[in-house]
């Protein structure tokens, strides 16, 4: 598969033959271990609600704005028992969905090159503006420049004259 930067998705695809090879050096008992690990998180809900539904609201951004009678059904619950049961941990499906729109939008702009309007629209926004005055509310900062701090933090300093050893043969 070829690799594709600043895609709006990203994804592998394997096939069935692939995904049945064994891994060289792979332990049998330690894929055992971590199998029961996983499976006694998961029984005693290692994760709270809201964790869960920020999970699932990413996961729906692929597809479009997320909706919580969506998210309720994929998570096998009645919407009005999600809406009960976020209230409980004293949050609601809208403040979580926020802030998931908030965190990919940050990963977008610090990691990738997309136009503003692109990440606006991945982010369920009508418009890039829209989207400019909501993450300003939301960040303190302007789009531009969350991505014009990361563009500063990932530009390698100039050496300053500095000579660094090469390493020799071992």
């Amino acid at each position: 598969t070829p690799v594709r930067f600043d895609q709006l998705r990203t994804g592998l695809v394997l096939d069935a033959a692939t995904m049945a090879k064994r891994l060289p050096g792979a332990n049998p008992l330690k894929r055992r271990e971590m199998l029961n690990l996983i499976a006694s998180m998961s029984s005693r809900s290692a994760f709270g609600l809201s964790d869960r539904v920020r999970n699932e609201i990413r996961r729906a951004l692929l597809h479009g704005a997320p909706r919580m009678p969506d998210i309720a059904h994929r998570l096998g619950i009645n919407e009005r028992t999600l809406r009960r049961r976020l209230l409980d941990e004293g949050t609601d499906f809208t403040t979580l969905s926020d802030e998931v729109r908030l965190a990919v939008a940050n990963e977008l702009l610090a990691l990738t090159k997309l136009p503003i309007g692109d990440i606006a629209s991945a982010t369920g926004f009508a418009s890039p503006s829209v989207f400019a005055e909501t993450f300003r509310r939301w960040s303190g900062q302007t789009p531009t420049s969350v991505r014009a701090a990361a563009v500063e933090l990932h530009t390698p300093m100039p050496d300053a004259g500095i000579k660094m050893p090469r390493p020799g043969p071992r």
